[in-house]
């Protein structure tokens, strides 16, 4: 089987990034794999002896659309693939689309998430999902999204949660005597993570427990506001930005609870890295939350953009540690029980088997 996979991961073209290592894994299952992707310059990445990517210039996006189209169709006229699978649900799965119109190829359409998740985009959504032959998700959430609002044929999807390698060994959680009470977040510093209700969050938290502190982990167009907030707050002591951080697992170990406020998400990996280490999740309605985070049992799940409730089960975090640590255990072991990486590598190479045979 050859397989054409238009991807957004630009990491992939870093042949040291460990989405790279994941994506020749892939490329073992088939004959051929061959990615293209949006990026800053046109390079060309030899990631193994099955798989070739090429990253295609497009810093503009009207004008990279169009690149890549072209590009994508001077690529189908030299090589034959038997499936596309898109990445995107927008834009870039209007390709998959008519290629596999045109090439007469399975299309396999991966969605990891739905942002942005209006006008055009929505529109184009509306197109594309229920021609699609064999669709991925990664939570039950977004397959009952693609059944009850796209009409899309159960059989047709398959639900596959990233993966994430489990610790061989449990490390105990335990709290230094003495020590800040801190809750971590991690991810792009951007409108839908809401981190804002995290800071705002925190100063009734900081006037209730002086030790409090939030650490925010990543970088993104909103630091600049984000950090406003907090100095307006007189949080500026409390709240720290670190910034983009290659070695999260060290702070992941460091930290007492997870804070997760998005208005949206598909199967957040942060949330996936907290259970690996075992710890306490609060979390937005979105996402795994109810599949992997279930309220009350294995962390604590709010309704999206309510600061109240987010407050309140920040409190009885810091004012039941045990709790918390019963949590963060009963987090961990539902982690365990996913799906293993030679279970989702099978399931990836049967449904690319269901494009190809839905032609």
């Amino acid at each position: 089987m050859r397989v054409l996979n238009i991807s957004l991961d630009r990491e992939i073209l870093n042949s040291n990034s460990r989405v790279s290592a994941r994506i020749a894994e892939y490329g073992n299952l088939v004959e051929y794999l061959c990615l293209v992707i949006p990026y800053s310059d046109d390079i060309k990445v030899d990631i193994s002896d099955r798989v070739k990517a090429y990253g295609v210039k497009a810093t503009n996006k009207v004008f990279g659309f169009f690149k890549i189209f072209f590009f994508l169709k001077r690529l189908l006229e030299q090589e034959a693939f038997d499936v596309v699978t898109v990445q995107d649900p927008y834009f870039f799965s209007i390709f998959g689309l008519y290629f596999s119109r045109t090439r007469k190829m399975g299309f396999e359409l991966q969605i990891h998430g739905l942002e942005k998740f209006y006008g055009i985009r929505k529109i184009i959504a509306g197109l594309v999902i229920p021609r699609a032959h064999a669709i991925r998700v990664v939570s039950t959430r977004l397959k009952n999204m693609m059944i009850n609002d796209y009409g899309v044929d159960e059989h047709k999807i398959s639900v596959l949660p990233v993966y994430v390698e489990i610790n061989a060994k449990q490390e105990p959680r335990t709290r230094r005597q003495g020590s800040p009470f801190i809750f971590l977040t991690v991810g792009r510093l951007v409108p839908i993570k809401n981190i804002g209700m995290q800071i705002r969050a925190m100063q009734r938290i900081c006037k209730l427990f002086k030790d409090a502190e939030l650490w925010v982990l990543g970088d993104g167009p909103e630091r600049r506001s984000l950090e406003s907030l907090a100095f307006r707050l007189g949080l500026e002591r409390s709240v720290r930005f670190l910034g983009w951080q290659s070695d999260v697992d060290k702070y992941y170990r460091e930290v007492d609870v997870f804070l997760l406020t998005s208005y949206s998400e598909g199967w957040p990996l942060v949330i996936m890295e907290a259970a690996k280490h075992s710890l306490p999740v609060i979390m937005t309605d979105v996402g795994s939350a109810g599949e992997l985070v279930i309220d009350g049992k294995s962390g604590i799940v709010i309704p999206v953009g309510d600061q109240s409730a987010l407050e309140t089960a920040m409190i009885r975090i810091i004012e039941d540690y045990f709790l918390a640590v019963s949590y963060g255990q009963a987090l961990f072991d539902s982690f365990s029980s996913l799906p293993t990486k030679e279970m989702i590598l099978d399931a990836y190479l049967a449904n690319w088997k269901r494009a190809m045979n839905k032609v």
